[in-house]
């Protein structure tokens, strides 16, 4: 696509695809339930595959490990078009890129508050659970030594910590079980310095006990609503979906998700994770992400296209009515892969066999846009050899 001020009053506002992995890529297929929605893609190039689709028009490398690299290419984008609307996926950190940006940007359509930076921390979440009457388990946000002491007195074991926001400090995402309040220290005492932690009581259950209220908001008011769970994940227990599928309406989780949405007023997409515990049976909220999940391509094929939804409001076009239907499962080969052989767990081998007899999609492979599945699948086979050498 020429980058001369593209846009004009006729043309629809130019989507802006943040971030180049496998949610990147669903959201880009998603969206092209509207072939005239013109694409760009901007992320690191290393290890992307966005980028290589066939509906991409434009892309737009950049170090996300240089902020003003970023920045710079950000408004590079915004001096490019006149109408652009950016739609993060993948992590937080492209949320909070937009929200905290110190760079104006003229002609960009969002609707990101800046309250919803604080909405990716944990102990706002919890919060805000408390205020809404939705199950959470007892957490303990550990800042300091005096905190953890707290944590390895109050909470039982085995416990889940995790990094407050998965946008902030220094220290890499990661969520780990301890079975002892000695294990618990000797894990994250050395690290209290770089990042602080949530640390929770673990809700018992299996990964298909883990379900996903997805929505499309406007002021609080929900205009597209998804139900699904996860099966499998990768890693196991505590990771990003492996296999997944659309589900029907399961009416607690609108309750409690809508009510904590209202609250805060939230507008755009979100996808809020609970875990049904097999001790009492409830369900507890995990976490809120104020933005496209992984397998939200599954929403789209279960006739809930929560991406277009959210395009086509910026964007000023008539907006359209969904109902779920149907049923979807959503395949990640690589999950798959590495449940078998580096966790040796075949907890997939049934949910796959069950994917064989009912609609499904992949992560990346789709025969309509094949150029990133062939390079995922030569990255693969090149490291996998290289391993095997070695």
């Amino acid at each position: 696509m020429n980058s001369s001020k593209q846009n004009d009053s006729k043309q629809l506002p130019i989507a802006l695809i943040l971030g180049t992995g496998h949610c990147a890529l669903g959201t880009i297929r998603s969206l092209k339930a509207n072939p005239d929605i013109p694409i760009i893609v901007m992320g690191n190039r290393e290890k992307g595959l966005a980028q290589h689709s066939r509906y991409v028009d434009d892309y737009y490398p950049c170090d996300q490990n240089d902020l003003s690299n970023v920045y710079r290419v950000l408004k590079k984008i915004d001096d490019s078009y006149d109408k652009v609307i950016p739609i993060p996926t993948g992590s937080d950190f492209w949320v909070d890129v937009m929200i905290n940006s110190p760079v104006e940007f003229k002609h960009f359509i969002t609707d990101l508050k800046p309250h919803y930076s604080d909405l990716m921390k944990k102990s706002v979440q919890q919060i805000l659970a408390e205020k809404c009457r939705v199950p959470y388990p007892a957490s303990i946000e550990i800042k300091n030594k005096d905190d953890l002491g707290t944590a390895c007195e109050t909470l039982e074991f085995p416990c889940v910590v995790k990094p407050v926001s998965r946008a902030s400090g220094t220290v890499p995402f990661r969520i780990r079980t301890y079975k002892t309040p000695d294990q618990l220290k000797g894990g994250i005492q050395g690290l209290l310095n770089e990042c602080d932690f949530l640390a929770s009581d673990l809700i018992p259950g299996p990964d298909k006990n883990i379900y996903t209220y997805g929505s499309f908001a406007v002021k609080g008011e929900v205009k597209a609503e998804y139900f699904g769970r996860k099966l499998t994940q990768r890693p196991m227990h505590f990771g990003v979906a492996g296999i997944a599928e659309s589900i029907y309406d399961v009416p607690q989780l609108r309750t409690y998700s809508t009510a904590m949405l209202k609250d805060i007023g939230f507008s755009g997409i979100s996808q809020i994770e609970f875990k049904k515990s097999t001790r009492d049976g409830k369900f507890y909220l995990m976490e809120i992400n104020p933005r496209i999940w992984l397998w939200m391509q599954a929403a789209a094929e279960s006739k809930v296209n929560i991406a277009l939804a959210y395009y086509s409001h910026l964007a000023g076009l008539r907006e359209k009515k969904y109902h779920q239907s149907g049923k979807c499962m959503f395949i990640s080969g690589l999950s798959m892969f590495d449940n078998t052989f580096r966790e040796k767990d075949l907890t997939w081998l049934p949910y796959y066999l069950k994917s064989r007899f009912t609609r499904h999609i992949y992560s990346i492979k789709d025969r309509r846009d094949p150029e990133p599945f062939r390079i995922e699948r030569r990255r693969f086979l090149k490291k996998f050899i290289r391993k095997t050498i070695n």
